[in-house]
């Protein structure tokens, strides 16, 4: 599920939730999980603006059924907490191109799907490109070099329960098709060099009677696989396009494959944030905001020379660990539990508190 943070302020609503200014300005220190306010949740900052907003994708661990509704908790006000934001842990695939340097080819596969690149001959290439990209510092660029066509893919299965998101950045003359298929049929989605968005029915493109603009960023996301009736439905930029679209493309080349294909001019065109991701035709909504809290963890350490099982338990803030020796390992430096983990950094400084916020989520739209 995706939630804009307000950095200021305390809205609370279906789509934004503030933090009344406790949290780190870059949002470094969120922290989500599951009702029971411990068991962590995945999430990415798709993108944020210091000091305003962040949009952040949560992997919910269970979505009731209709009509229950679910709760999550967030945390935030650490001031040393680092960033855990993770995209290849929170949706089903997942390729932002932050790995690498420039010009690498896409089959180095550095991050965390597995790319096969083609290029048809001469300077056609698929690499990582910093000079253009979306969010981070990097995207993958295709570069067709007049006569030659190049594509690159990655496994994808199929499925009517998800939907594939990413963003295009084209020139005046790429020809950029995104297709993915069954292993019996093929969905091609395609943004012409005339730049029109087209679908393809297995006969001819069809229009969809929208188009990107040249040399800008574009959002599409692909849901509503049907590959019985082999229909698709076709967002730009947040809006359905068109609904059930004609995609009877009869082919098993592109099985299980999602597959990015420039295959005209002498262009370029880059994609960024690749992403696969859980769907349902009625997806889950935000519902209300329960109170904010805060409060100061119980600290629980253990403090050894000689003999492990020594300990000594304190209650309260600690501001700092003393070590009386090199040798000494500390042990159970765990917020509010009993556990034994090990804290590799035996003069870390624990958080004071934290902030805690409850946000509902309903499980029908």
């Amino acid at each position: 599920m995706k939630r804009v943070l307000l950095f200021a302020g305390t809205t609370c609503n279906t789509t934004h939730l503030g933090l009344d200014s406790k949290s780190q300005n870059d949002f470094d220190d969120v922290r989500f999980t599951s009702s029971d306010g411990i068991t962590p949740l995945h999430y990415w900052i798709e993108e944020s603006t210091a000091g305003v907003s962040a949009t952040v994708w949560i992997k919910i661990d269970t979505i009731p059924a209709h009509p229950n509704d679910g709760t999550i908790c967030i945390y935030y006000g650490n001031v040393a907490a680092t960033a855990v934001s993770n995209g290849a842990n929170t949706f089903i695939k997942f390729e932002d191109f932050e790995w690498g340097n420039d010009a690498d080819s896409l089959s180095t596969s550095g991050g965390s799907v597995t790319w096969t690149v083609v290029i048809a001959g001469g300077t056609a290439s698929a690499e990582i490109d910093t000079a253009q990209f979306w969010g981070g510092t990097k995207s993958g660029r295709f570069y067709h070099d007049g006569v030659n066509y190049v594509y690159a893919y990655f496994t994808c299965a199929s499925g009517t329960n998800q939907a594939i998101r990413y963003r295009l950045r084209k020139d005046t003359t790429a020809r950029m098709d995104t297709i993915h298929g069954d292993g019996t049929s093929a969905d091609i989605i395609r943004v012409a060099a005339t730049e029109a968005i087209q679908c393809y029915d297995g006969a001819i493109y069809q229009p969809t009677g929208s188009s990107v603009t040249a040399d800008n960023w574009e959002l599409f996301e692909l849901n509503d696989f049907n590959w019985g009736a082999d229909t698709v439905d076709i967002w730009f930029n947040s809006i359905r396009i068109t609904d059930n679209a004609d995609v009877s493309y009869i082919v098993a080349a592109y099985g299980n494959q999602l597959r990015f294909f420039n295959g005209a001019g002498a262009s370029e065109a880059w994609v960024d944030n690749v992403i696969v991701r859980n769907w349902t035709t009625n997806e889950p909504t935000w519902g209300a905001c329960a109170s904010e809290e805060t409060f100061t963890f119980n600290v629980a350490s253990l403090y050894s020379s000689n003999v492990e099982e020594t300990t000594l338990t304190l209650t309260g803030n600690v501001t700092a660990i003393m070590i009386g020796c090199e040798t000494v390992t500390t042990r159970g430096f765990a917020y509010g539990t009993t556990s034994n983990v090990t804290e590799p950094d035996h003069r870390e400084v624990p958080p004071a508190s934290y902030t805690a916020n409850w946000s509902e989520y309903n499980s029908w739209e």
